[in-house]
């Protein structure tokens, strides 16, 4: 979408003047609105990811099962994604350009996180449905008794 000012008073045939922005800037509660968004977007997966973690290396040391393992690996995955993230962001923001080893590791990271967290749920899901059958059985077989 191309953004140009009004045209030239008149009925000249001269072309838009070009502008710098194609509506009028935001107001000043708009601005602040989309700050207060903005940080939240950028702050907010950071103390959930930290909660989650906590929850699956509790539930590794209580019950030993290796998909909490394999979640937990994957939610630091997560953690290192996020800080090669805000490293790269920071990094642009003042100019510069990150490397590109970063780029590629956060990438890396995040492959890593999707694959094992599937992986690890789907584990879990499965172990779950095997608890769960053997408990069926057996219930159905001492009321049967």
């Amino acid at each position: 979408m191309v953004c140009s000012a009004p045209r030239a008073p008149g009925d000249s045939g001269r072309p838009r003047r070009p502008g710098r922005a194609c509506a009028r800037p935001l107001k000043r509660g708009v601005r602040r609105h989309h700050a207060l968004v903005y940080y939240f977007v950028l702050i907010a997966p950071i103390p959930a990811t930290l909660v989650l973690l906590a929850l699956q290396l509790g539930a590794l040391a209580r019950y030993r099962h290796k998909s909490f393992l394999m979640l937990s690996v994957a939610t630091s995955c997560g953690l290192f994604d996020l800080a090669g993230v805000y490293g790269v962001t920071y990094i642009h923001s003042h100019g510069e350009t990150a490397p590109d080893s970063w780029f590629y590791a956060s990438a890396f990271l995040l492959l890593a996180q999707m694959i094992l967290g599937v992986w690890g749920t789907a584990w879990l899901f499965r172990s779950y449905g095997q608890i769960s059958s053997k408990v069926s059985s057996q219930g159905r077989s001492s009321g049967a008794a």
